[in-house]
């Protein structure tokens, strides 16, 4: 049976469980067989503020959602930036990963666990800023993609996270 738990805004949600996911079930979401709705923020940084050794902002925003009864955080999950641009990439070439900021994902992975937030990580998007689908094209086809080159889909696999018990699948 789901536990339910609540925050000092009164707000009552259910807790997850080692190797539960929301899931969805038609046009439903659901934690363990029941309904999931949910309050949320988008703290894309949280990988990057902690590959930075910003850890306490990222302590510190989290904390606060907690208090605001936000349950659910959206997140980077990836950074392709070419490493000379941003210190904090994930993924430097393909299949190429640093296995440090890595661990700086896993690491918020467990700090929004230590506060009940489920993450939505996010695998790609379209900001130059962390790489984006451009730098997946850029790869593939070797040179600045044009508007007409068709975006590759992405893929990261089979990696056994190191700080928090899970594979990504």
């Amino acid at each position: 049976m789901p536990r339910l738990s609540s925050n000092p805004t009164g707000a009552t949600f259910l807790t997850i469980r080692d190797g539960e996911f929301v899931r969805r079930i038609g046009s439903t979401l659901s934690l363990a067989g029941r309904p999931f709705r949910f309050n949320g923020n988008n703290t894309y940084y949280l990988q990057a503020g902690i590959a930075y050794h910003r850890n306490a902002g990222v302590e510190e925003t989290l904390d606060k959602m907690a208090e605001l009864g936000l349950t659910v955080a959206r997140a980077n999950a990836h950074n392709d930036h070419p490493p000379s641009q941003d210190p904090a990439a994930i993924q430097t070439e393909p299949g190429v990963y640093n296995e440090t900021n890595l661990i700086a994902l896993d690491q918020s992975i467990v700090e929004a666990k230590k506060r009940n937030i489920k993450l939505i990580l996010k695998l790609t998007n379209n900001w130059t800023a962390y790489g984006g689908i451009e730098r997946y094209v850029q790869w593939k086809v070797g040179h600045q993609p044009s508007a007409a080159e068709t975006p590759i889909a992405v893929s990261v696999s089979g990696r056994a996270a190191n700080v928090v018990a899970m594979t990504v699948r």
